[in-house]
């Protein structure tokens, strides 16, 4: 009976396992994910925006051009390297899963290149897709396509677009506050323009997260929650 009990143990075990080595190693059916490196320029380009076949371009900028919109980027969705598609798979598995849990970056860009759909088999493809891209790519690597990519409201996709049309100046020229809206904005882009007070609370929510990191000081935090968004255009 112990036997038995101990086999039925292993089965048990290796069922999630094998789930997971076949999501990492199998890339059959996957969309094709190289169309993602033209968001990692060399130099400033414009570049398609992979978005589930509507079309959208974005004004592509490389990481060194960010400033410190990637700090704000990390305080506001979490670090690359700790945010794992495999992870986020095993949660699925084990019915960990949150709908309020922010997923990988990967996973966020897989869906890009995954038309939505309400099913489990779409949901394990994202996950399958997002290992792949983490495969393929390093982790700020994934964090570069992201902001040249995602999506901040208004038709607008990407950093440089954003910066442009929210505050009329240059990525490269944003300020930390400007840095912080736009990282706090894309959770809930349309949300936050509608509403500025939520807008301000995210807003400094991310200053905030920023200090914890120590990324900047509790005095530049408190000074920056001083300011108005200064947005320009929505």
């Amino acid at each position: 009976m112990r036997l038995f009990f101990k086999i039925l143990a292993a089965i048990i075990l290796l069922i999630p396992l094998t789930l997971l080595a076949w999501t990492y190693f199998y890339t059959g059916g996957l969309p094709d994910e190289t169309s993602l490196r033209a968001l990692v320029p060399a130099n400033r380009t414009q570049a398609a925006v992979p978005n589930c076949g509507t079309p959208a371009s974005a004004t592509v900028i490389p990481a060194y051009e960010m400033a410190r919109f990637r700090d704000a980027l990390i305080a506001a969705e979490g670090d690359p390297k700790d945010m794992g598609a495999l992870r986020d798979a095993l949660d699925m598995l084990l019915l960990r899963a949150s709908p309020r849990k922010r997923p990988a970056y990967s996973v966020q860009l897989a869906r890009q290149l995954n038309c939505p759909a309400r099913s489990i088999e779409h949901h394990i493809r994202e996950l399958r897709t997002g290992i792949q891209i983490e495969r393929r790519f390093k982790p700020d690597d994934i964090l570069t396509i992201y902001s040249n990519s995602v999506y901040f409201g208004n038709e607008t996709y990407g950093l440089e677009n954003a910066s442009q049309k929210y505050f009329k100046k240059k990525a490269l020229q944003l300020s930390i506050v400007e840095d912080a809206f736009l990282a706090g904005l894309i959770r809930r882009p349309d949300r936050f323009l509608k509403n500025t007070d939520r807008a301000l609370e995210r807003r400094n929510a991310v200053l905030d997260r920023m200090v914890a990191l120590q990324m900047i000081s509790a005095a530049e935090a408190e000074k920056a929650k001083w300011q108005p968004l200064g947005l320009q255009n929505q």
